[in-house]
C-alpha cells in the first residue's frame, strides 16, 4: 500500500492570502483545543499527532480549554511555536483550527486514520525508539508512549 506524500501547504497569495495572514495576528479567535500543542510526527505520508504527547506546559482548565501554564514567557522557549506563515507551510495546526479554515487541501496535524495505525505504529516505532525526550515533553509521558509502540498497544483507544 502506497501512502501520500506529505507536502507543505500553500497560503495564497492576492487579497485571499492577506486576510488569512491577518488572521494569524488575532490570538483571541484560538479555540484553545490545544491541538497544536502535542507531539507530532510525519510519518506514512502524515502529519500524526500523538494525543499521549503534549506540551509539558499545557494544562487543561476548568472549561475544558487547554491553555499554555507559560503563556506570556512562551517565546522565549525555543520549541514553542505561533501561528504564522512557515508554521501553517509545516502544517503544524490541526485541519480544524480556525485559523487554516479556508486554506484549499490544507495538510495538517491530525490524529492517525484507524486504517492506518498499525503500519503507522510500525514507522513510529521504528523513528523514534532510540530518541531521547525532548525536552519539552515530560519524560514519563515519553516513556509511557515507547511502551505502548513497543507492545503494538498505542493508538488502540481513541
Amino acid at each position: 500500500m502506497r501512502f501520500p506524500r506529505f507536502r507543505r501547504n500553500v497560503i495564497p497569495s492576492g487579497e485571499e492570502g492577506r486576510m488569512i495572514r491577518e488572521r494569524f495576528k488575532v490570538e483571541d479567535i484560538c479555540k484553545k483545543c490545544g491541538k497544536c500543542c502535542f507531539q507530532g510526527f510525519v510519518v506514512c505520508g502524515y502529519y500524526v499527532m500523538a494525543p499521549e504527547l503534549p506540551c509539558k506546559y499545557l494544562v487543561q482548565s476548568d472549561n475544558g480549554q487547554r491553555i499554555c501554564s507559560v503563556y506570556e514567557k512562551r517565546r522565549e522557549l525555543s520549541w514553542c511555536h505561533t501561528v504564522n506563515v512557515s508554521t501553517v507551510r509545516k502544517g503544524l495546526f490541526p485541519p480544524d483550527c480556525v485559523y487554516v479554515q479556508g486554506l484549499i487541501n490544507y495538510h495538517g496535524k491530525t490524529v492517525a486514520p484507524q486504517t492506518h495505525k498499525g503500519r503507522i505504529r510500525t514507522a513510529l516505532l521504528k523513528r523514534v525508539k532510540h530518541m531521547s525526550c525532548p525536552e519539552y515533553l515530560k519524560k514519563e509521558d515519553w516513556r509511557r508512549f515507547i511502551l505502548a509502540l513497543s507492545k503494538n498497544s498505542w493508538g488502540d483507544v481513541d
